[in-house]
């Protein structure tokens, strides 16, 4: 089957959505989020074309999230916003894990430039995909990379 053109973006407009994202991320951090997030981001990392190649033009922003895994947290998540978590995701599994899959909604900030990958969905394997190649720390252990976000900020 023949895949569809895909859509280009310009770069500006990634680097403008890529400070959006980790500021959103910030917000999750320090608890000023649209909902109260208990597990933490510790990593995001931007990988593939936005740091690859100096094209003009890009297709998606890779992005590698990493946040912590506290099961009793999420169940306290759950439990403070079921209603929500049952409206939103039909079965019971998804509802479960309502936490993460809000979290990355809320990052993306219903943009559709972001391809958005997680330990909590795809396991701890995405690092290694994500830091093969020539990548870039945009939070660390928590804290967001001032020096690696000025570069975007400039243009």
């Amino acid at each position: 089957m023949a895949e569809g053109k895909k859509r280009a973006y310009k770069r500006e407009t990634c680097e403008q959505k890529i400070c959006e994202f980790v500021e959103r991320a910030r917000q999750v951090n320090a608890g000023e989020a649209d909902y109260q997030y208990y597990n933490r981001i510790q990593d995001i990392i931007l990988f593939g074309s936005m740091v690859n190649t100096e094209k003009d033009t890009v297709h998606d922003v890779d992005l590698c999230v990493k946040w912590t895994d506290d099961r009793k947290l999420m169940r306290r998540f759950y439990e403070e916003n079921a209603v929500t978590a049952h409206t939103k995701f039909t079965d019971i599994v998804n509802a479960l894990f309502a936490e993460w899959f809000l979290t990355k909604r809320y990052l993306k900030g219903r943009c559709g430039i972001f391809s958005v990958h997680c330990n909590a969905e795809e396991g701890a394997g995405i690092f290694d995909i994500a830091t093969a190649d020539k990548h870039l720390y945009l939070m660390k252990d928590g804290v967001v990379n001032e020096k690696a976000l000025e570069v975007f900020r400039k243009k």
